[in-house]
């Protein structure tokens, strides 16, 4: 699911934090894409089946934050394979965006 909006005021790592960091969520800094980039990962509770994922990957360009979730996909966390997709996958829809002129 892709989400495009106004830029959070208060900037992408505090906008994930205040909506996701008191429910089992991390929120980890991303590089490479975009001027500000946060990603909110959920933590693993094995007392509630829950396997840790990433939630949502949020990316500032300019004025627009657009957030990338994926949903039934297995997105374990920072640094894996499928992670790597997904800030790809972020990276060419920024760009197709960006030729748009969205920025």
């Amino acid at each position: 699911m892709l989400i495009v909006a106004p830029a959070d005021p208060a900037g992408v790592a505090k906008g994930l934090a205040s909506g996701f960091a008191n429910m089992g969520y991390r929120i980890v800094s991303v590089t490479g894409l975009g001027d500000e980039v946060a990603a909110a990962v959920q933590l693993a509770d094995p007392k509630h089946g829950l396997a840790a994922g990433v939630a949502g990957l949020s990316v500032r360009v300019g004025r627009r934050q657009l957030v990338f979730s994926p949903m039934r996909l297995a997105v374990p966390g920072p640094g894996t394979p499928a992670f790597k997709r997904l800030k790809r996958f972020a990276a060419e829809t920024i760009a197709h965006l960006g030729a748009a002129g969205t920025h």
